[in-house]
This record gives C-alpha cells, sequence and structure tokens, in this order.
C-alpha cells in the first residue's frame, strides 16, 4: 500500500498495525501544487501472523501479504 509523505496520521496508523516502510519514490506526487514522496509501505505473512498473536485476533491486520 502507499500514501504521501505529508499523510502523517496515515503512515503512523499503519506502522502501528505492523506494517513498515519499505520504499520511498522521491517527489513521485503532487499535492496541492507540491511534489511530495510517496510512501511504500508492506507487511510479510509471517509478520502479520505476528500481529494476530501480540495484539489478539480482532486486532490483526484482514488480508493478505502487502498490496501493491
Amino acid at each position: 500500500m502507499d500514501t504521501w509523505s505529508g499523510n502523517e496520521r496515515a503512515v503512523r496508523a499503519f506502522t502501528r498495525r505492523g506494517f513498515r516502510e519499505e520504499g520511498r519514490r522521491r517527489a513521485a506526487m503532487l499535492v496541492e501544487g507540491e511534489r511530495s514522496d510517496r510512501v511504500l509501505l508492506g507487511m510479510l505473512r509471517e509478520e502479520r501472523a505476528n500481529v494476530g498473536r501480540a495484539k489478539g485476533a480482532s486486532a490483526g491486520v484482514r488480508g493478505g501479504a502487502s498490496a501493491g
């Protein structure tokens, strides 16, 4: 999955759920007339399984591996 670097709330929310920053495309997005980075986030299946155990089944991330 991805978001723009100015969306700090989304980046924090995804990282709290176990996603990790996997990449950054510098100046890849035009937001309100200014260039911003595109932040790429992902999670491996193994990491997803650990999130479910650590936080309980209802707090785990649903779905497969990282979206792209």
